[in-house]
C-alpha cells in the first residue's frame, strides 16, 4: 500500500490558483502459483485536488484497476 501527494509547481489556469493535484492510494499484490509462474494485481485510486480538475478537464476521481501475469524463464 503506497499513499503520494502531488502538487504542481505553477497555477493550473488563470482561474484555479490551487496547485493541489490529489492524493492517490495504490495497493498492489502478487501470488506465486508456480516456480515459473505469478499472478499480480492492483487499484489505485485518486482524489482529485483543484489543479487536476482544471488541468485535466475531468474533475471525477480516477480509478486504476490492473491484473498481470508473469512468466519468468
Amino acid at each position: 500500500v503506497a499513499a503520494i501527494v502531488a502538487k504542481t509547481t505553477e497555477d493550473a489556469s488563470a482561474t484555479v490558483t490551487s496547485h493541489d493535484l490529489g492524493v492517490e492510494v495504490d495497493g498492489n499484490a502478487a501470488f506465486q502459483l508456480d516456480r515459473n509462474f505469478q499472478i499480480a494485481a492492483g487499484a489505485g485510486y485518486l482524489f482529485a485536488g483543484k489543479a487536476w480538475g482544471a488541468l485535466s478537464g475531468n474533475k471525477s476521481d480516477p480509478l486504476k484497476l490492473h491484473i498481470a501475469a508473469i512468466l519468468s524463464f
